[in-house]
Order: C-alpha cells, then sequence, then structure tokens
C-alpha cells in the first residue's frame, strides 16, 4: 500500500514538474519568437498561431521523453514485466499500467487550472475563426482538441522510452565496462537541452523564413531544391559507401579463400550468392569445406555499418543495433532482429563479414557478453574472415 502511495506520489510530482516546464519553456520561445525583428512583419496572426500550438506541443512531446527516459524506477518495473521490446508488448503493457491513466489524468487536470490561455486564443482563431465564443466554450472547446492530441502524444513517447529503456538494458548487460557517472544528472542534461534546442529554433525561424521569401521571390527556391537534394544524395552516397566496402571486403575474402584451397588442396564448394546475402537474408550455409577428414559448413552474416554491435544467440537468432546519432549524440537506438540458424551434421562456422567493430554472444539465456573470434554460441563458432583463414590455414576450426 505504501509503495501504491508513493508510486502515485512520484507520478503526479514528475507531471506536475513536465507540465510546468512546457509551460514555461513554450513561454520563452514564445517571447523569443514575437520579439524577433522580423517576427510581425513576414508572419500573419494566423500562422503565429498555428507555430505556436505546434511549438507547444512538440515541447511537450520532447520533455516527456526527456523526463521519463530517465525514470529508473519505471524501467525496471517495465522490465520486469516484459521479455521483449516488440510492438505489440509495448501497448499492452502501456494500458495495463496504472501510472500511464495517472499521468493522463494529472495531464487533463493540469490543462484546466494552469495558465494556457494562448492555446484558447490560437484554437479560435484556427478552428473557429468568426465565431463568437463565451470563455468557457473557448476554454471547453480547446481542451477537447488539445488534450486528445496530447494523450497520443503520451502514448507514441512511451512506446519509444520503453523500446529505449530494453536496448539500454541489453548494452549493459552486453558491455562489463561501467559508464562514468556525470556531475549533473541526466534529466536535468536532457532538459536544458530540449530548452536550448527550442527557444534557439524560435530565435532563428523568423531571421530565416524572410530569408526563404526573399530566394523564392527571385526565383531561389531552386537554390533550397539542389540543397535538399544534395543532402538526400550525400545520405545516399555514404550508405553506398558502406555496402560498396562491404561487396569488395566479401570479395577480397572469396578470392583468398579459393586461391588457398586451390594452393594447399582443400575442398571448398560453390558459394552460394556471397554478394546477394549483404542486402538479403539467405536460408541455410553459404558453403562447405573439407580439410583432413573434417567438413565445416560456413555461412556469412553481414555488418555493413562497423558502429553496429550484432548480438548472436545459441538459439539461431540475432540482433543488430542501429544507433542515430547527431555530432556524435545519441539520439535514438532501436534493434533489428534476425534469424541465421542452419541445420547441419558438420561443425557449424560463422564468419562476420564486414566485421563490427563489437559482437556479442548468448548462451543458455545468459546476457550477452563481449565475444572475440573463435567464440562459441551454441553449436555456432564465431570467426571474422582473417581469423576464419589462420584458423583453417592451422586445421583449428
Amino acid at each position: 500500500m505504501n509503495n501504491k502511495v508513493k508510486n502515485i506520489g512520484f507520478v503526479a510530482i514528475k507531471t506536475v514538474v513536465h507540465m510546468l516546464l512546457t509551460v514555461a519553456i513554450s513561454a520563452l520561445s514564445r517571447f523569443l519568437f514575437v520579439d524577433n525583428m522580423f517576427g510581425q512583419e513576414y508572419f500573419s496572426e494566423q500562422i503565429l498561431n498555428v507555430w505556436h500550438m505546434v511549438f507547444f506541443l512538440l515541447i511537450f512531446n520532447s520533455l516527456i521523453i526527456a523526463i521519463n527516459q530517465h525514470d529508473k524506477y519505471s524501467c525496471k518495473r517495465f522490465l520486469e514485466s516484459v521479455t521483449n521490446a516488440k510492438l505489440i508488448s509495448n501497448v499492452k503493457y502501456i494500458f495495463s499500467s496504472f501510472d500511464f491513466y495517472l499521468e493522463i489524468g494529472c495531464v487533463v487536470v493540469l490543462s484546466i487550472f494552469l495558465s494556457t490561455d494562448f492555446l484558447y486564443k490560437f484554437v479560435h482563431k484556427i478552428f473557429f475563426a468568426g465565431i463568437e465564443l463565451t470563455a468557457f466554450n473557448n476554454k471547453l472547446y480547446t481542451l477537447l482538441i488539445i488534450i486528445p492530441i496530447m494523450v497520443l502524444l503520451l502514448l507514441i513517447a512511451r512506446i519509444l522510452i520503453q523500446k529505449s529503456w530494453y536496448i539500454n538494458a541489453q548494452r549493459e548487460k552486453a558491455n562489463s565496462t561501467k559508464e562514468k557517472k556525470s556531475k549533473i544528472p541526466p534529466v536535468i542534461k536532457s532538459v536544458i537541452t530540449v530548452a536550448v534546442i527550442y527557444c534557439c529554433s524560435s530565435m532563428a525561424l523568423p531571421w530565416l523564413f524572410p530569408m526563404f521569401v526573399t530566394l523564392w521571390n527571385f526565383g531561389g527556391i531552386m537554390l533550397f531544391v539542389w540543397i535538399l537534394l544534395a543532402l538526400l544524395v550525400s545520405i545516399l552516397i555514404t550508405i553506398m559507401a558502406y555496402y560498396i566496402r562491404a561487396i569488395l571486403k566479401r570479395k577480397s575474402f572469396v578470392n583468398k579463400l579459393k586461391k588457398y584451397c586451390a594452393a594447399n588442396s582443400v575442398y571448398i564448394s560453390d558459394i552460394k550468392k556471397p554478394y546477394l546475402s549483404l542486402f538479403v537474408p539467405q536460408n541455410g550455409f553459404d558453403f562447405t569445406i573439407e580439410k583432413s577428414g573434417k567438413k565445416y559448413d560456413c555461412k556469412f552474416i553481414a555488418g555493413i555499418f562497423p558502429g553496429s554491435p550484432i548480438i548472436l544467440s545459441d538459439k539461431g537468432n540475432g540482433l543488430k543495433q542501429d544507433t542515430i546519432r547527431l555530432f556524435r549524440i545519441e539520439i535514438f537506438a532501436f534493434l533489428t532482429k534476425f534469424d541465421f540458424g542452419y541445420e547441419s551434421q558438420n561443425k557449424k562456422i560463422l564468419i562476420l563479414l564486414p566485421t563490427p567493430k563489437t559482437f556479442f554472444v548468448s548462451n543458455n539465456e545468459a546476457p550477452p557478453r563481449m565475444a572475440d573470434v573463435g567464440e562459441k554460441t551454441g553449436k555456432y563458432i564465431v570467426y571474422n574472415s582473417r581469423g576464419f583463414l589462420n584458423a583453417l590455414d592451422r586445421n583449428i576450426l
């Protein structure tokens, strides 16, 4: 009973802080925006109303993530209740959680009593322009429009946060080294980051928008089109560069392997689609090698991006972690599940090529641990390309 009361109090305090910060940061962003020398000249009242309402909702959503992602108590309960971070499990946990409904209740109550008059004006101008409304009806209609959006944002944010909790938990299990504790609590850093980003955006947009209008008037829109295309092309070229690197590494390995086998009378079967498997996962093993009367069935696993760790399980499935970063700051991380298992009477070999900077193995449902070449995960032995060729030459595969 005491724990439940404490939890209710904790969620209520957290939501109050969240809403107060949302109102405060949105008020500051409005002040910085309107007071800018270009604000009133280039932006109609309608555009300003839309801008400030969208900014309020964006700040609300960003602060949910900034505050809740560091909630260790809620994180612990989530990890104890679920076994994976699939969307269905995630959503089921949210709708079965008392905290979610308590948070919604707090948001509704605080929206009624907090000073959010600017929202009433914005909603009235956007949705009920030209219609006379009493103060009560204006507030009521505003809440009927805004609160469902806020609840949806709460749901989306919780799904993202819980996914992040699961990924971080997997990472902590895999890493033996502990992260250094900062003197400034992470939640404060996150809140300050949100405030700085939105306040700077409020100051920058009224300066950038007139420039955009000026270039538009002089046909300069093509400049923005070319800049956008250049960004998209640069992203595609970067991704293509990693895949070209992977193809070259795979080709170099295949040539070295065939050359070694021919020089040392080692049997090697045809290698099935060595390059297609970089793009589309292939079933079964890729090739067989026989040396000194021993047969080895081998399969390629591609670590296309060097900074994306791979976790290999003894059950024949794996996880790849991809991380989105901005100026080396981790923005978001997500996991991709894949199957590599295959049936064979011979010794099973996995060849990581290209090889990520780090990879992990998990046996008997134990937490993943950082691995090296020659590690076992179930009936599989994991090598990189160089380790495989060395072990083959020494006949210790």
